[in-house]
């Protein structure tokens, strides 16, 4: 069972600096795992939980930086106007609503 844990370390310390290279960390996953006969739990359970883990990493060290964007993308749509506070999208939607009002009496 132990030579399981250290295989299975080994495998995240891998994907873990494959990760912020410009190479591909699945890949080498993997690779590694066919290389090694590693038998891992049932399925693909131990590669989702090992990038789901590599994917949290990145999200952490770029937090600061993620939570900037979506700052500024919930801003932009804050002042992107609806479109019944537009004349030209109100006017088209009064005409799309008379028009399928129309087809559904006739």
């Amino acid at each position: 069972m132990g030579i399981l844990y250290l295989t299975a370390a080994f495998l995240g310390l891998v994907e873990g600096l494959t990760e912020f290279l410009p190479i591909s960390s699945t890949g080498h996953l993997i690779l590694l795992v066919d290389l090694l006969d590693f038998q891992a739990p049932p399925g693909k359970t131990f590669e989702i939980v090992i990038q789901l883990g590599a994917i949290l990493a990145v999200c952490w060290a770029y937090r600061q930086r993620l939570t900037a964007i979506a700052v500024d993308v919930r801003a932009r749509a804050a002042a992107i106007p609806r479109a019944a506070e537009t004349p030209v999208l109100s006017k088209l939607a009064d005409g799309l609503d008379a028009r399928v009002k129309h087809v559904g009496a006739g």
